[in-house]
């Protein structure tokens, strides 16, 4: 049997798998590769499922046109699994055929976040792709194997593993499945201390796209590496900061919490972050043990954003209290409401490591 006849068949069967776990699942396939070339049989994959409501996406209109010619009654969007124009908790199930390993690596994380935002909540997620711990293999072509271990911390934040398995092994570069179960962000887990960022960036997964944010003495700013990188600008400061993270439409400036409601060139901000507030206290930071609350109240004052993100340590008493003092002034001065409010236990020994997150909304 021809190498790629197996793995078409083992698309087959581990598609028909995770579609039987629903009654009538909203299907997600994410290319049109195998429809167009009727593998393994006739009609690829979708016409040799029993049973989903398919939608298709591809971002070659040549394929795209060549298939409906043949199956007119598909629904077929070309579009890119960076940006998927669909709206967010649509799917029930997403098939990803050895899709996500033909982007770069440095967007990898933007197609997890996409999928996690089109799926809905207990949604699963079909993953099949080439693994290498080689960045490019010639005869791969225009795939680019993926770090199995790097992607496993990207899903680590936002699904649960099922079930995986290598089913296929070619010279330096292995073929492996995974199925993956969508986590409410409310429950989403880790031992460290990116805890904070994980729950805050599984609620903000469906909210970023096309917003202005601010994340303020923003560190390394790592929640950029959990949400999807859909916004219209992320902007962030901090004085002890000498290399920040550079992604597209990224803003990073080594400068006092004072300043910047001078320097921020935006005339408008919809997300503000505020991670560790309180922490100057701890490290006797005259910048933001003295000034931190002031800006951010300037800052809410100036432009009114829509979700505000506040995060501190409730083992420290005094980081606690300011946090709750900005809560309340907040809800009675400015009429947000508290959306949510977590606790969290990021389980690490070391001091600090029980959070508390408040998440207001206007």
């Amino acid at each position: 049997m021809h190498k790629y006849q197996k793995i078409y068949e083992y698309y087959l069967q581990k598609s028909q798998k995770v579609i039987n776990y629903f009654q009538s699942p909203d299907v997600l396939k994410v290319d049109v590769y195998n429809e167009l070339m009727d593998a393994p049989f006739k009609g690829g994959i979708v016409k040799n499922i029993s049973k989903g409501n398919f939608f298709l996406l591809d971002n070659n209109k040549n394929y795209i046109n060549r298939v409906l010619k043949k199956f007119p009654e598909l629904k077929i969007t070309n579009g890119d699994i960076r940006n998927i124009l669909f709206s967010s908790n649509n799917f029930d199930v997403i098939l990803d055929l050895s899709t996500i390993d033909h982007v770069p690596d440095s967007d990898t994380h933007t197609v997890i976040s996409e999928y996690y935002r089109v799926l809905r909540t207990d949604g699963i997620l079909l993953l099949i792709a080439w693994f290498s711990e080689k960045q490019k293999i010639e005869w791969l072509n225009d795939a680019f194997p993926l770090q199995l271990s790097y992607l496993k911390k990207l899903l680590s934040g936002k699904f649960k593993i099922l079930e995986e398995e290598t089913f296929y092994t070619e010279k330096d570069a292995f073929m492996h499945s995974i199925i993956a179960r969508k986590l409410p962000w409310m429950h989403l887990q880790t031992r460290k201390l990116d805890a904070r960022f994980l729950v805050v960036a599984g609620y903000l997964a469906n909210k970023v796209k096309d917003k202005y944010i601010m994340d303020l003495n923003c560190s390394n700013a790592r929640l950029l590496e959990y949400i999807p990188h859909t916004f219209a600008s992320y902007y962030g400061n901090d004085i002890f900061i000498d290399v920040f993270p550079d992604y597209k439409n990224t803003f990073f400036e080594k400068i006092t919490d004072e300043e910047v409601i001078d320097k921020y060139k935006y005339n408008k901000l919809d997300i503000l972050l505020v991670f560790g507030h309180g922490a100057g206290h701890i490290l006797e930071n005259k910048w933001e043990s003295k000034t931190l609350d002031q800006s951010i109240r300037k800052i809410v004052e100036k432009f009114r954003p829509s979700i505000i993100v506040l995060e501190a340590s409730y083992e420290y008493e005094h980081s606690f209290f300011m946090l709750w003092d900005l809560v309340n002034c907040f809800q009675n001065n400015c009429n947000y409401k508290i959306a949510h409010s977590i606790e969290i236990d990021s389980l690490e020994p070391i001091n600090f490591s029980k959070r508390i997150i408040y998440i207001l909304e206007d």
